[in-house]
């Protein structure tokens, strides 16, 4: 075996920090740092792009220098209808609330300088009925919208969920989403059954069932194409689900995807979340009587201005996930038998006193941990008596055939293997 002479710490620590900053993800760095006008932050993964996101009401200044100013606007959602109780002939539960539908519209970068932004609030959930009294409707949500002063754009608003008539006891229609030519119906209500689900940006409601309400219909987000909002990672507009009917098993319907509040089992119906534009949950009943449907969720309008080329940070995918098995040999025993991390990430080895003698009576103690099972015990004596770290030995063609690494070293996780203890006498 020929030994060659370690490597100069700073050219193996180089080269080991060159796989370390490379090998923790695949794929390309992300987006360059951005400087934003004052009210605007840097949007993730998108270069040269700024944004101001409104909860509420509010006005948006146009900024010098912009080439691109787009607005996100989505449409407040309907409050879920209310359920209603009959001795005869039974029960059944309101209508989920349409999720508020959305839209992307470019603002004149030569507009007014200030952009007013209207934020719409969730419809109101209606109250249950009583014995022999009807469930009511759940209100309209309103519309968001932005005025750029010589123009103006608006999303509309979810529709209400439906009650339910004290007189048929059919459950309360899903209130719909979006304009006429673009809309998502809610489903039906079932005869002494659930309410239909509220219409989403994406699908429409599923219609109620003897005993359950429908689920709400599906919300969406922009297309991956639209150059400054195909990057969102959340769904809007996702319709309310419909009450349940109270009778056997009762099940409210689900709320969809995309902030829509659930239906209620016997209880009220779940409120649509916040800034989302989903729709309120239908009110369910119980042996009290018809219960409340929920509020809708309020809309959201987010500005995005360009200010140079729009490049889009890759997706990052994770290195795969490494494992070293540490074979501690017959003479001693470590209380770390594995070290996992991701392709590229540094790992800590077990410490000398993570291991101990296998005989009470002998001295033998790890000196370190090595690629081969037959490392030298002399060496990996002197490395640690000198403090002189890794080493690593070749064969008389140059290669390299084995690495020791001192206990409670480091090691830059490349691939899956084994690592055996090297012990002291």
């Amino acid at each position: 075996m020929k030994k060659g002479p370690a490597r100069r710490p700073t050219l193996l620590l180089r080269a080991v920090v060159t796989l370390a900053l490379t090998g923790g993800f695949i794929g390309a760095p992300t987006a360059s740092a951005t400087s934003c006008p004052t009210g605007m932050s840097p949007v993730t993964g998108l270069t040269n792009v700024c944004e101001q996101v409104f909860n509420s009401d509010g006005t948006f200044t146009v900024p010098s220098g912009a080439l691109l100013i787009q607005a996100f606007i989505v449409g407040s959602g309907g409050g879920g209808g209310g359920g209603a109780i009959e001795a005869f002939p039974g029960t059944a539960g309101g209508g989920g609330g349409g999720g508020g539908y959305f839209k992307v519209v470019t603002v004149p970068n030569d507009a007014a300088a200030t952009v007013i932004v209207s934020v719409g609030d969730g419809g109101a959930g209606a109250a249950g009925g009583g014995f022999s009294s009807a469930g009511g409707d759940g209100e309209n949500g309103e519309n968001s919208s932005v005025n750029w002063g010589t123009g103006s754009a608006a999303a509309d608003g979810g529709g209400g969920g439906g009650g339910v008539s004290n007189v048929t006891v059919i459950g309360g229609s899903g209130g719909a989403n979006g304009p006429l030519a673009d809309r998502r119906t809610g489903g039906a209500g079932a005869t002494r059954g659930g309410g239909g689900g509220g219409g989403g940006n994406d699908s429409a409601g599923a219609a109620g069932e003897t005993n359950d309400g429908g689920d709400g219909g599906s919300g969406a987000r922009p297309a991956s194409s639209q150059i400054l909002f195909g990057n969102l990672t959340r769904d809007y507009g996702g319709g309310g689900g419909g009450g349940g009917n109270g009778n056997g098993l009762p099940s409210g319907g689900g709320g969809g995807v995309g902030g829509g509040g659930a239906g209620g089992s016997g209880a009220a119906g779940t409120a649509g979340m916040a800034n989302t534009g989903g729709g309120g949950g239908g009110g369910g009943v119980s042996n009290g009587g018809g219960q409340a449907g929920a509020a809708g969720g309020s809309g959201l309008v987010i500005i995005r201005a360009s200010f140079g080329p729009v490049i889009s940070a890759p997706v990052k995918t994770l290195a795969p996930e490494i494992s070293l098995t540490l074979v501690a040999g017959e003479d001693v025993t470590c209380a770390i038998t594995s070290v996992s991390g991701r392709r590229g990430e540094w790992v800590e080895l077990p410490a000398a006193d993570s291991c101990s003698s296998t005989d009470e009576t002998s001295n033998t103690g790890v000196l370190g941990w090595a690629t081969s099972a037959s490392f030298p015990v002399e060496i990996a004596q002197r490395q640690v008596d000198n403090d002189w770290g890794a080493y690593e030995t070749f064969d008389n063609d140059g290669r390299l055939t084995s690495v020791f690494i001192p206990a409670g070293g480091s090691t830059v996780l490349s691939n899956s293997g084994s690592l055996f203890a090297v012990s002291s006498g």
